[in-house]
This record gives structure tokens, sequence and C-alpha cells, in this order.
């Protein structure tokens, strides 16, 4: 966590000194020895600096880093690399179904016969938000305040 932290520090200082310090010798051979569980666990971290910092200096540094992991063992890189890309995917595709619940929140609170004080229900049903089809648990959301404002 303070890697991460000081990798993607605001201060590109921090970003750069953190990010050297796997150049150590020694730092690259305790990453030999226990490249199982250090590869994945500083893939994302390293990933997340190379593409998203704001200093280009921290982000070639970090893209250099990565493929010194890559060196390291490129089927854990590898493995790594694809669990980082399948979670970054979830996690656009939830912000994506957040945003579309939000909408649908908005529509049923601009309806004209809405109660005053109605507000739609701070969780929904895990069987209609996780289960369904987008399309269907949107419907069965309008359904239901449908059936609450009869």
């Amino acid at each position: 966590r303070r890697v991460h932290g000081c990798m993607n520090s605001v201060n590109y200082q921090i970003g750069e000194k953190s990010i050297k310090c796997f150049e150590n010798e020694k730092v690259l051979e305790l990453l030999k020895e226990s490249e199982e569980i250090s590869i994945p666990l500083l893939y994302p971290f390293v990933r997340e600096a190379a593409d998203n910092h704001w200093h280009k200096n921290v982000a070639h540094l970090a893209t250099e880093l990565l493929s010194t992991l890559k060196t390291l063992s490129t089927d854990l890189y590898e493995t790594a690399e694809q669990k980082y890309n399948q979670t970054q995917s979830e996690k656009s595709e939830m912000e994506l179904n957040e945003q579309e619940w939000k909408l649908i929140e908005n529509l049923a609170l601009s309806q004209p016969n809405i109660p005053t004080g109605w507000k739609p229900p701070q969780t929904l049903p895990e069987n209609i938000r996780k289960s369904a089809p987008k399309s269907v648990a949107a419907a069965k959301f309008k359904k239901s305040i449908y059936i609450q404002r009869s």
C-alpha cells in the first residue's frame, strides 16, 4: 500500500524515487526469490503509475519497471496483466451500471404522480441488481416504482 501511495504520489520526486528503488540489485534479487508473490502484488500499482501518472518521467520509469517484471517471469507477468485487465473491465462495468441506476432513479423521481416525500429504496434487491440483465433489471425496478405509487 505504501509503495502504491509513493508511486502515484502527486510529488513526482517521491514517485521517481519509489520506482528507482526497484533498480537496486538487492531488491531485484528479492523480487526474483519471491516472484510468485511480488509480481502479482506489484503489477497493478506499477501499471497504474505507468498509465495514469501526470509526470512523464515517472510514467516512463514505471513502464521500464513493468518490462523488468516481465523479464523476471513472463508467465506470472501475463497472469497478473490478465487479472488487472479483468478487474479494470469489471470496475468500468460497475460504474456504468451505477450510472444507469442513477438515471432510472432520476427518471422515477421526475414522474408527476409520485407522492411527496417518496424516495427510491437505498439498496435494491440483489436478485434484481446483480443477476438480471440490465434491461430486465431496469424494467423490474420501474415496475416496482409504479406498484408503490398505486
